[in-house]
């Protein structure tokens, strides 16, 4: 079942690398912003459940669209948004790279000007986090290998080919 005229243009979304790396990244993130709540400092905001998941929600937005940034960033070195079915490591260093500069400047800007706090269980290394430092290490290692995944899949499942340059074919 084909879905017609009108299955076609989502076939095209999820065929490409940035929606799988936002919808894998915003669940892998998700999950992290939940989990490290704890290493931050209690505000009046952080004691009513339903506050804490649209901070959380909100925050994960935000990691969706540094995600994005990341990958065309390292898409415009590898000039090719296909770099992610290559296994050249060279974009995903990058990738990881730009993600961590972006997230440390965050992080620094953020503590310096009272918009959040570490809690005193909150490992730090020069006034940085270590869990968003880590969030920007593990989660997107392993939503690049979602996405390769299932880009792959699309690719086999539509009987055609990954291209590099426009995503699968």
């Amino acid at each position: 079942m084909s879905g017609g005229r009108g299955g076609r243009w989502i076939n095209r979304i999820t065929a490409l690398p940035e929606f799988n790396i936002f919808l894998f990244g915003v669940l892998l993130n998700f999950v992290w912003e939940l989990l490290q709540m704890p290493l931050f400092a209690e505000s009046p905001d952080h004691s009513h459940y339903w506050t804490v998941i649209l901070m959380c929600g909100f925050a994960t937005i935000a990691d969706g669209v540094i995600l994005l940034i990341a990958f065309w960033v390292a898409s415009g070195f590898a000039r090719s948004r296909g770099w992610i079915m290559t296994g050249d490591r060279k974009p995903v260093l990058v990738f990881v790279l730009v993600g961590l500069a972006i997230t440390c400047a965050i992080e620094l800007l953020a503590t310096a000007n009272g918009i959040w706090h570490y809690s005193d269980r909150m490992p730090q290394l020069f006034g940085i986090g270590l869990s968003p430092f880590f969030q920007w290490v593990f989660p997107p290692l392993i939503t690049l290998w979602l996405t390769k995944r299932q880009m792959a899949g699309i690719a086999a499942l539509s009987g055609g080919t990954f291209s590099a340059k426009e995503g699968a074919r």
